[in-house]
């Protein structure tokens, strides 16, 4: 029979009736409560055991029992750990041999066990044993997986879990800090978190705050590190995980100031600050009056390449159809020939030798080409390559034709051209 005291109260765990042969190997837990005079049963030991005497002990909040036997002539390597809060028993790391009627106990951090019966090794099998510690009790905290997902508005794909892992005795607690992959902390709230496990708990989910904001853009990853464990638990190791942030904006639109900034037109739509292009660039900038547009400020900027370099737009947008507004306006020239510049659309040539003076009848004058295209990559991209000056643009808008409305006038900009509809192969 194993007896111990926890809690102010009197467990008695397991045990025999009768003696050898006549041995029946018991289950039974009772626990003896002073403050009521009584006794009452728990949670049974998961097999019968007997000659447990000196093998069970109290460690970390639990009761240990340590080999041990449930029939005649065999032994056991089970060490199996009772929870009185949860009441609940748990197999921790076994013996390296069955054995009996051994010695256990704790000294310092760590469960020892000596001597005791080898059935099998005929006497033979006496050894010491250090092989669990506080810490097994306690518990491993790791994350569940080395990847999660969540959607910008924050709900998750797969929920940042952790795990732990070979003991659930106590409290323990885990810091959990998220840093910048490709995403910066613009997109997240980087501040740790510390994460409180009762005792018992094997489980905690994890929620990094997400910014919904309202730009386009790809999918973004960052860093999470588990740290700081307390209560006597130790990290696993997986104690690193990435979280990639799955971008929800709506692409039906996407509206550009090429070289300036966030503006709102005539009509209350808001055209971006300039982004998405790549490549060497200036901008340029008048003030003067600009003929052919209620929205002249749409053209008073521009974005251009330098000494005849190319210079590319690299949008993010969900796969479809999309009518491409390009805007120009020569703002600098006043004169045919200064600007000469080839546009190419997903790959293919939408604009050839293209005089922005000569198609728009002279200087500081609104011009608009249009095109649709295909895009199946999830990046529309807009390549400028000059022959004559630098290639230009000053404003640009994306609009996915499955949300066009049917009626004219979807084209506010300038009077625009409607150039062959292509596909991106």
């Amino acid at each position: 029979l194993g007896g111990v005291a926890i809690n102010n109260k009197v467990y008695a765990v397991g045990g025999q009736f009768k003696e050898e042969e006549y041995s029946i190997f018991q289950t039974f837990v009772d626990v003896y409560d002073p403050v009521t005079d009584k006794w009452t049963s728990v949670a049974p030991l998961p097999k019968p055991r007997a000659q447990i005497g000196s093998a069970t002990f109290v460690m970390g909040g639990r009761i240990i029992v340590a080999g041990g036997k449930e029939v005649q002539h065999d032994g056991l390597a089970d060490v199996t750990a009772y929870n009185p809060s949860s009441n609940t028993w748990t197999e921790l790391t076994p013996l390296p041999y069955k054995t009996n009627s051994g010695v256990a106990g704790v000294i310092g951090s760590e469960f020892i066990y000596t001597t005791g019966y080898d059935y099998r090794r005929y006497n033979q099998g006496y050894f010491t044993w250090s092989g669990l510690s506080l810490a097994s009790l306690q518990g491993t905290l790791a994350f569940s997986s080395p990847t999660y997902t969540v959607n910008e508005n924050g709900a998750p794909v797969s929920v940042v879990t952790i795990n732990r892992l070979g003991g659930s005795s106590g409290t323990v607690s885990v810091t959990v800090t998220p840093t910048n992959g490709t995403a910066s902390s613009s997109d997240y709230n980087s501040a740790s978190q510390i994460i409180t496990f009762a005792d018992g708990e094997t489980s905690k989910t994890v929620t990094i705050g997400i910014v919904d904001d309202t730009v386009v853009e790809s999918a973004e990853m960052l860093n999470l590190a588990l740290s700081n464990v307390t209560g006597g638990a130790t990290i696993g190791s997986q104690n690193k995980a990435i979280l990639s942030i799955l971008d929800n904006d709506s692409l039906a639109k996407v509206l550009i100031n090429a070289g300036g900034g966030q503006y709102t037109d005539i009509a209350g739509q808001i055209w971006s600050a300039d982004q998405y292009f790549v490549g060497t660039t200036s901008i340029y900038a008048v003030t003067k009056a600009i003929v052919g547009t209620n929205d002249p400020a749409l053209y008073q900027n521009e974005r251009s390449g330098v000494n005849k370099s190319p210079f590319s737009y690299q949008i993010p947008v969900t796969n479809g159809t999309y009518l491409v507004n390009l805007n120009f306006a020569e703002l600098y020239y006043n004169a045919a020939g200064k600007r000469i510049f080839n546009v190419n659309l997903e790959g293919q040539s939408i604009l050839q030798n293209f005089d922005i003076w000569s198609q728009a009848g002279g200087q500081n004058k609104a011009l608009t080409r249009s095109v649709q295209v295909t895009v199946t990559d999830g990046l529309l991209n807009i390549d400028f390559t000059a022959s004559v000056d630098n290639g230009e643009i000053t404003s640009l808008e994306l609009l996915k034709i499955s949300d066009l409305p049917t009626t004219s006038g979807i084209l506010a900009l300038g009077e625009p051209t409607i150039v062959p509809i292509i596909a991106k192969v």
